[in-house]
């Protein structure tokens, strides 16, 4: 039986993110295609059921026995090791150079991520992309930073964020209440929580809005600009009594907390970063049959509006976000309509469905391997480094 290694550097549990989520969503669905999967993490994380855990600190032991390795790209630098691997499958599910750029970060800084993640997609076996959008902007980070290498297109492989295992919690709001919109995603700097505050103003009187993510757990995560700048505008609205924030919302309690709200809301400026993300909170919020409202362009946020389970706005139209919460506040059955939608929409993106590709690719032995020595590139010369220093 062939064996899978998934990689994250996130302390699992309750207050896991998207990329400790990922990690065992794929390792997941990797066991449930027939794959024994280890996951690598922090020790003392809380894994899924029947799925054990190597600690990060001896991670060389684990690459050394598994089949295929599965890490982010941003991970590569911070855990070399993993280039010893006999295949090695890089998920780029989050275009983090994209996010970098456009929350106003130094050039030096954006060209380190690009360069990082360049380096990651060249070593790959195999390069994982969320979504069709983000495999040309791979190509061109490698045509960019490693001009030297070919990343041949049949080396890349769709496999989107997915859905929770557990049971959906029931949804249990009156509709007679005021509208509750809920921002279940982080407040990052490259996203725009601004827009709801100012469509508040413009009239939506009956309207709530919770923002999640003021404070990260993750203790190496950047303190975000965004959080700062949002509670003073805030403070400074004539819709802040109707405004509330919350610092993180623990797994446990997320699905319930997020059923209490009518609608999920995340906004961007559009452009490159939203057009090759996937907000994965906004396929949670789906998934537990909660309609969305986001920035057209994005792809979550356009699958839901083309499937009638949520709706699109142009970016930066607080205009047309205070109209459309104000049509929905007093006309409650289209929320209703969008509502079944939804759930059908997100069942679409179970892992054990979403993994079963990448199953296979585990379990080939014709596919795709780096050559032992490839042309020289940023990625062979320190793969020979490694070799020379094991």
């Amino acid at each position: 039986m062939k064996t899978a290694l998934v990689v994250t550097s996130e302390q699992l549990g309750a207050s896991a993110a998207g990329p400790g989520l990922r990690a065992a969503g794929l390792a997941r669905g990797l066991e449930e295609n027939g794959i024994t999967t280890t996951i690598a993490a922090p020790a003392g994380s809380p894994v899924p059921a029947s799925i054990p855990l190597h600690p990060l600190s001896s991670l060389r032991q684990a690459v050394d026995v598994a089949d295929t390795v599965i890490i982010p790209a941003s991970l590569v630098n911070r855990f070399p090791e993993v280039l010893h691997a006999r295949r090695l499958c890089i998920d780029f599910a989050g275009p983090y150079p994209l996010e970098a750029a456009v929350s106003g970060a130094s050039t030096a800084v954006v060209d380190a991520a690009e360069t990082s993640a360049a380096m990651a997609i060249s070593s790959a076996d195999l390069v994982l992309c969320s979504q069709p959008r983000q495999i040309p902007y791979a190509r061109a980070l490698v045509d960019r930073r490693c001009p030297e290498t070919i990343v041949p297109n049949d080396r890349f492989l769709i496999v989107p964020f997915g859905i929770p295992t557990h049971a959906r919690t029931p949804r249990t709001r009156p509709a007679t209440l005021p509208l509750q919109v809920v921002w279940p995603g982080g407040l990052w700097d490259w996203l725009d929580p601004k827009l709801v505050v100012t469509a508040m103003e413009h009239d939506a009187d009956d309207v709530t809005t919770e923002f999640w993510g003021a404070q990260n757990p993750d203790p190496s995560a950047p303190r975000m600009r965004m959080v700062d700048e949002l509670r003073t505008l805030v403070e400074g609205s004539s819709a802040r009594e109707r405004i509330t924030f919350v610092d993180w919302i623990p797994n446990t309690e997320f699905d319930a907390r997020l059923c209490n709200a009518d609608l999920a809301v995340t906004f961007d400026n559009g452009g490159i970063e939203a057009e090759h993300a996937f907000r994965t909170r906004l396929l949670h919020a789906l998934w537990l049959g909660v309609p969305t409202i986001a920035t057209r362009g994005e792809y979550m946020a356009d699958l839901a509006a083309e499937h009638h389970a949520g709706w699109t706005i142009p970016p930066n139209d607080s205009h047309a976000l205070a109209e459309l919460l104000t049509r929905l506040a007093h006309h409650r059955h289209e929320i209703e309509q969008a509502q079944a939608q939804a759930r059908t929409l997100a069942d679409r993106f179970d892992y054990a469905t979403l993994a079963a590709p990448l199953a296979h690719w585990v379990r080939d032995e014709t596919a795709y391997r780096m050559p032992q020595r490839p042309q020289p590139s940023l990625t062979s010369r320190l793969r020979r480094m490694l070799r020379k220093n094991p």
